[in-house]
């Protein structure tokens, strides 16, 4: 008789084992990988900055460049100088943003983690 109980003690301890973890694997899990991939994390670059100096010089080298490109298509570099480097902005250090994942991210995180 005593022989009976430890084994149902085993059993019933190996049963719970098995369905806990069978839990875990389908309810758990899942449940986890989706909170997780519902976000996603950018890093946002380190930017130099423009002082008021470079700022001035930019502002000159883009008059110059549009000077020179009178009726052509105006280059890249141009338009940097006059929509972006013509201004003062203070240096940026690197920053992690988080964002919520578009639909494909979310999609291709699930798909990636086995879900």
């Amino acid at each position: 008789m005593n022989k009976l109980k430890t084994y149902w003690l085993v059993g019933a301890i190996l049963a719970v084992i098995i369905l806990s973890g069978i839990f875990y694997w389908f309810q758990i899990r899942p449940m986890k990988i989706k909170k997780n991939c519902s976000w996603t994390r950018e890093i946002i670059p380190a930017d130099a900055g423009i002082t008021i100096e470079q700022a001035d010089m930019n502002k000159k080298a883009f008059e110059q460049c549009n000077a020179n490109n009178i009726g052509k298509v105006v280059s890249i570099r141009c338009w940097l100088l006059g929509n972006r480097d013509s201004k003062e902005r203070p240096p940026q250090p690197e920053k992690e943003v988080v964002r919520e994942a578009t639909e494909n991210e979310y999609n291709m995180c699930l798909r990636q983690h086995g879900l």
